[in-house]
């Protein structure tokens, strides 16, 4: 774990950590739907 502590990506989250949980939490809630196709269009 001292290992996986030591990453930058990890240093970078843990960095972050303390302003992510001072903000109030978002939640977004998705519900799948069996048998249905979805098309969307993508413009490059």
């Amino acid at each position: 774990m001292d290992v996986h502590y030591r990453q930058p990506h990890v240093a970078e989250y843990f960095g972050q950590l303390s302003a992510w949980l001072t903000k109030p939490a978002t939640m977004r809630l998705f519900e799948t739907v069996k048998h249905q196709t979805t098309t969307i269009s993508v413009k490059p």
